[in-house]
């Protein structure tokens, strides 16, 4: 009687396991790789943003004859910012207005585009949606928004005195200086958060790993009455320095 020979070419069930368990284990080895990997790519693209933003705001100084970007004015409490080429309005609080600059700045330096992935942090994964006027993750120091003196407790007047635009000329440390900061990239550990990313007045960004927080915050007047940070240093650093314009994030 003859036979009939078949070719095996599947797999078994042993061998399939083992297939899975090598894949699985390779995977593990290879993903604090990839994480790195990733994070370095997100980390060069954020730093280059922040360049781009730091020379658009160089750029603004010197159309509006030295006149660091403000937006805003003292009163009232609540400040309308516009992008006329997409008929956006965002009204927000004086000091809030921060993280909403890139609506105002986006007509003349941003080819009209609040919506630019420029203003988005790699490191901030949601879906950027067009259905609300988005606030940018990169964070406009506040002492663009308030003179030196209102950073120094013992100068500090009520709101709104001190409240007002700075010229770029008034920043002593331009390189220890930040003009803003990636605030997605906030570290927290205790009662120290660290920045990572941070864009500097003189044009250069850097990752940095702790900066100065023995600064004021905007103090209670400033949050009641015009959205300032209380305790702003405890919780983003770069946006408060002790001596605002005239003062330095870095030693």
């Amino acid at each position: 009687m003859k036979t009939t020979q078949y070719n095996r070419s599947a797999f078994t069930l042993l061998e399939l396991i083992l297939v899975i368990a090598l894949v699985g284990l390779l995977l593990s080895l290879l993903s604090p790789a990839l994480f790195s990997a990733r994070q370095f790519a997100r980390t060069g693209i954020s730093l280059s943003n922040l360049r781009l933003h730091a020379a658009a705001f160089e750029m603004y100084g010197t159309d509006a004859k030295g006149q660091a970007p403000y937006l805003v004015a003292p009163t009232p409490a609540l400040h309308v910012i516009r992008n006329q080429t997409h008929d956006v309005a965002v009204a927000v609080p004086y000091f809030e207005s921060n993280v909403y600059w890139n609506i105002g700045l986006a007509d003349t330096y941003y080819a009209g585009d609040p919506w630019s992935r420029s203003f988005r942090s790699p490191f901030r994964t949601t879906p950027i949606s067009r259905d609300f006027p988005m606030a940018t993750t990169y964070s406009k120091t506040c002492a663009l928004l308030a003179s030196p003196e209102y950073f120094i407790m013992e100068s500090r007047t009520y709101p709104p005195i001190g409240l007002r635009g700075v010229r770029l000329d008034e920043v002593v440390f331009p390189s220890k200086k930040s003009v803003l900061g990636d605030y997605a990239t906030v570290k927290f550990g205790g009662q120290s958060p660290t920045i990572s990313l941070i864009g500097f007045f003189d044009g250069h960004a850097a990752r940095v790993a702790q900066v100065h927080i023995d600064d004021p915050g905007d103090g209670l007047a400033a949050f009641e009455h015009y959205g300032g940070h209380l305790l702003g240093r405890f919780q983003f650093p770069f946006l408060h320095t002790f001596a605002g314009v005239r003062g330095r994030d870095l030693d």
